[in-house]
């Protein structure tokens, strides 16, 4: 009999700061929310997480989507079989990826927050573009060594020095996002146990966005040192032992 995710429900004793609001916020803004992100510099950046996505989530793998959103990753994955459930705080957005993806298994809740009964046994974690900005960042780290498979990885994706948060990101109710530098990501990592396997800069320029695909991934992951200065996201890969 194949082993299935448990319920994954919020613990209802503590809620993090801003939580209430940054649910509140992006269920507000569900429907037109993928209409934000139709232009080339984002459609480029697509094209990089999607090969970053694939190399590390197999055939068949349990993949968890941490502030899956209406579903961005999906699609990304198809081909592969895999075994997917989304978190995100908003309901808004589950439900528009319940109507999208039908029979995806999604759920309203933060990932700090989730209690998966003991279930460890994920190979992939994904938390793309900005969605490991809002996770506090030790209780994070602590649920990932929690849930990952020995040999599992995570796909961790934060907001960089030149992401411009947009007008519909202004948000309230003390949400504050985590901008780490890659020498604060390293160390939280391997505090926990967690190998660092890479950590660089995702920055997308004018001449790149006429570049084939196959030349994308080199020439917009930088790992010369300054990159991530000018980075609009920093990408950290981590594996479990």
């Amino acid at each position: 009999m194949k082993r299935r995710y448990a319920r994954a429900v919020p613990k209802p004793p503590s809620r993090l700061p801003g939580a209430d609001a940054l649910a509140e916020h992006y269920t507000a803004i569900a429907k037109t929310y993928d209409t934000l992100y139709t232009g080339r510099l984002e459609r480029t950046e697509d094209d990089v997480v999607r090969l970053l996505a694939r190399s590390i989530v197999k055939p068949g793998a349990r993949v968890l989507d941490v502030g899956c959103g209406t579903g961005h990753l999906i699609p990304m994955l198809y081909g592969l079989k895999v075994r997917y459930l989304g978190l995100d705080p908003a309901q808004g957005m589950i439900d528009i990826l319940r109507e999208r993806y039908q029979g995806a298994d999604a759920r309203p809740c933060r990932f700090e927050e989730a209690d998966f009964l003991g279930w460890n046994e994920t190979e992939a974690v994904m938390a793309l573009y900005g969605a490991w900005s809002y996770v506090q960042p030790e209780r994070g780290l602590r649920k990932l060594v929690e849930i990952l498979r020995p040999g599992g990885q995570a796909l961790l994706m934060t907001y960089g020095p030149r992401y411009r948060v947009r007008s519909h990101q202004g948000l309230s109710g003390g949400i504050v996002t985590f901008r780490p530098s890659p020498a604060t990501m390293i160390a939280m990592s391997s505090r926990w146990g967690l190998r660092v396997v890479d950590c660089c800069a995702l920055t997308v320029t004018r001449a790149a966005l006429t570049l084939p695909l196959a030349r994308l991934e080199l020439r917009l992951l930088g790992h010369r040192p300054g990159a991530c200065r000018r980075a609009r996201y920093l990408v950290t890969v981590v594996r479990k032992p």
